[in-house]
């Protein structure tokens, strides 16, 4: 963030140098070059070579970091992709379906779900073979010992 905070600024410092180049070269083309002129040129365009350099330094610097960090958040991505993506194939593979957003274990219909689904009328329900009927335990009333209040006195 502090490099993108900070390329305008060098941008535009980069800019100023190369102004500086092209007065320095409309100067020298609209004098007569002398000893003097010539090498205060050179201390002027040694500056201007400098600035530049120090200035596109800083902006690759900060673009390579920069490049780095995200190439990173990247890589983290692809694994939490790939991640993800085997988890989804696990699941598949185990009979699991799509819910949602989320991949939930496969729950099968039954019969009567299906056909009432399709429309289909489902036949009487049918009781089994060997029914039970329930005993009928009277025949055994007054047997044994009572455990009903008052029965002890008779």
């Amino acid at each position: 963030e502090d490099f993108l905070q900070a390329v305008p600024a060098q941008l535009q410092q980069l800019l100023e140098s190369y102004n500086g180049m092209l007065q320095i070269s409309d100067y020298c083309k609209s004098v007569e070059p002398t000893t003097e002129v010539v090498e205060q040129t050179k201390v002027y365009l040694e500056d201007a070579i400098k600035n530049i350099g120090f200035y596109t330094q800083g902006l690759a610097g900060g673009l390579a970091g920069m490049l780095e960090e995200q190439a990173g958040d990247v890589a983290n991505l692809a694994c939490r992709t790939r991640a993800a993506l085997d988890r989804t194939q696990l699941l598949r593979e185990s009979g699991a379906r799509l819910d949602g957003h989320y991949l939930q274990p496969h729950a099968r219909a039954s019969f009567r779900d299906v056909a009432a689904s399709a429309g289909v009328e489902q036949p009487a329900p049918v009781e089994p073979a060997g029914s039970r009927v329930p005993l009928d335990l009277s025949a055994l009333d007054g047997v044994g010992v009572s455990l009903a209040p008052g029965a002890a006195d008779a």
